[in-house]
């Protein structure tokens, strides 16, 4: 009775043949992984600093502030109000242009966040010690048949 209690979970072994292997295949795959790591790594810093210069061609307060001196300027100024207008003129193209590349940058990072996101797909989930447990617990069931084998043997 104690083989047959002890050689049982050698019958059902079959059915962990296909998590083993699978475990055994996520880990290798995870361990491949690396520069698909490091490359995410990298387009997320290329991101971030695309972000940075995105948040400083926005922020056009102190260029709209500026531009409001100006005018001002030239209706106190009459002498002085062809160059005035020239400023006038060259801020608003300023601003003019930080829009048009704010845009450009808004269409990059949108890009570069699905990429990003397709890269995040291929990862493959979950911890090589989950998979290396299920390894060991299907080993130890093994191991035990193994050894009550033997011993009715003896």
């Amino acid at each position: 009775m104690t083989l047959k209690v002890k050689l049982w979970p050698v019958a059902t072994l079959p059915l962990y043949g296909s998590g083993v292997k699978s475990a055994r295949q996520r880990i290798a795959s995870r361990h491949t992984q690396l520069p698909l790591k490091a490359e995410i790594a990298d387009k997320c810093q290329r991101l971030n600093e695309k972000k940075a210069a995105l948040d400083a061609k926005t922020d056009t307060s102190v260029s709209t502030a500026k531009l409001e001196a100006l005018e001002k300027e030239l209706e106190d100024l009459e002498e002085r109000v062809r160059a005035t207008k020239q400023l006038i003129l060259d801020q608003k193209a300023f601003i003019t242009r930080s829009r048009e590349e704010a845009e450009d940058l808004k269409v990059q990072m949108k890009a570069d966040l699905s990429e990003i996101r397709v890269l995040n797909k291929r990862l493959v989930k979950g911890k090589d010690e989950d998979d290396e447990a299920e390894i060991a617990a299907v080993d130890r069931v093994r191991a035990d048949a193994l050894r009550a084998f033997e011993a009715f043997l003896q």
